[in-house]
């Protein structure tokens, strides 16, 4: 029997993606070991999605080239659609990106190749720690009160970041797409992942039966735009949540990653949908709180409209969770057009804010704009969000109660490789 190590860092889409990948090669007669040097294949799932990502992937790939024994070693995912260029300074042998499963077939010489519904669980993110060298050219690079001051507050940040995340225990991930159908001038992602491609509802629904008659309660839709699902198959999400809340159990569904300008199109029946109680969470990544920083990112919606939604759901559904994200030093944002930013984190009642310093991805739109912004003063405007942002939480969460992640959620009971890598 041949053995496999398979890993992954990046986010949900990445580590279910992984998770399938596993359970292909289980399925075709492979063992799954957590010891890169017992492995005869190892495959890594690369993130590219900003600069720090790519740089973290290609640590781990060294490191993982030098634990090897022997083993092939194959890179896939994001980074090698993105990026292939950086890869190939540290790796010169097979690469595939995100979702070939059909790559992955032929390498193996399976006759057919997996599906998309192998796995309902996220493999954990792998990382190791950075060599003493990596610290100390990061800090010389970056050494600033500003960059300090963050790194303080980052670790309180992080615990929050935690509790207020779609990745939590006893949790059933169902992947319902692929790609998205937007533009935004700063995403590497679409390189990587595409045009939209939607899992049928039919599918998706029985994937949820299936959670349901195993027991969860709690069930995360993943996808790169969970928003747009289905624009390729002439129907969209509010059809597929149609079908969910109908069924019957108490359970919560969550949505990682909800465009707004769907959400602004489809306010009224996404409202409807909400009013049976069982959608409990929804990322709506706002970006910026400047109309011009919004059109230059090309998101599709004034921050008049995001507002507007937002407070219709927050109005009518009190205690549904919505997380967004904010990208800090967007070539050419002004002091100005920063502080309408923070201004609209005071005036939105968000329950958790993801933070992105601007990072130049190949291939994008944004990476040839002018008015970069000098690393010095993205710094600052991250840490002035940062900590506007934790006072915030404090204030909403006064006593919250902070539980370390699983290694892999919803799979200890379902006969899948449980341990830590």
């Amino acid at each position: 029997m041949k053995t496999a190590c398979v890993l992954t860092n990046g986010c949900p889409e990445n580590r279910i993606d992984t998770a399938g990948m596993q359970e292909f090669l289980k399925s075709k007669g492979w063992s799954i070991t957590n010891k890169v040097s017992d492995a005869d294949l190892v495959l890594f799932n690369a993130c590219g999605l900003t600069v720090e990502n790519a740089e973290s992937s290609i640590r781990l790939i060294k490191h993982l080239k030098s634990q090897k024994n022997g083993s092939r070693f194959i890179v896939c995912g994001c980074l090698p659609r993105i990026n292939p260029e950086s890869i190939r300074s540290v790796h010169n042998d097979v690469m595939f990106g995100s979702d070939n499963m059909n790559a992955l077939a032929a390498l193996i010489d399976a006759e057919e190749s997996p599906g998309c519904d192998l796995a309902n669980f996220l493999l954990p993110s792998y990382n190791i720690a950075p060599g003493l060298g990596w610290i100390i050219t990061h800090v010389k690079a970056n050494l600033n009160l500003y960059f300090v001051l963050s790194k303080l507050l980052e670790r309180k940040y992080k615990e929050y970041y935690d509790m207020i995340n779609i990745v939590s225990p006893n949790t059933h991930y169902i992947k319902v797409s692929t790609g998205c159908v937007s533009s935004c001038s700063y995403c590497a992602v679409k390189i990587s992942r595409g045009t939209l491609r939607s899992k049928p509802i039919e599918k998706v629904v029985a994937e949820f039966k299936a959670g349901l008659e195993q027991g969860y309660k709690k069930f995360a839709l993943i996808g790169t735009d969970v928003g747009c699902y289905g624009r390729d198959q002439k129907t969209n999400l509010v059809q597929l949540l149609d079908e969910l809340v109908a069924l019957p159990g108490n359970f919560e569904i969550r949505i990682r990653n909800f465009h707004p300008r769907f959400l602004i199109e489809m306010l009224p029946d996404v409202v409807k949908v909400c009013r049976s109680g069982k959608v409990g969470f929804l990322g709506l990544a706002a970006q910026s709180g400047n109309n011009r920083i919004l059109q230059l990112m090309r998101r599709g919606y004034s921050i008049e409209e995001y507002k507007h939604a937002f407070n219709a759901l927050r109005k009518e559904f009190p205690h549904i969770k919505v997380r967004t994200q904010f990208i800090v030093g967007f070539p050419g944002e002004t002091e100005r057009e920063f502080e309408d930013t923070l201004q609209l984190i005071d005036e939105v009642d968000f329950d958790f804010i993801e933070l992105f310093m601007f990072s130049p991805r190949p291939g994008t739109k944004a990476n040839s704009l002018p008015g970069a912004i000098p690393r010095a003063v993205i710094q600052k405007r991250y840490y002035r969000i940062l900590r506007k942002t934790l006072q915030n939480l404090s204030h909403k969460y006064p006593r919250p109660v902070f539980t370390p992640k699983p290694v892999f959620e919803g799979a200890k009971n379902q006969g899948y490789f449980v341990g830590k890598v």
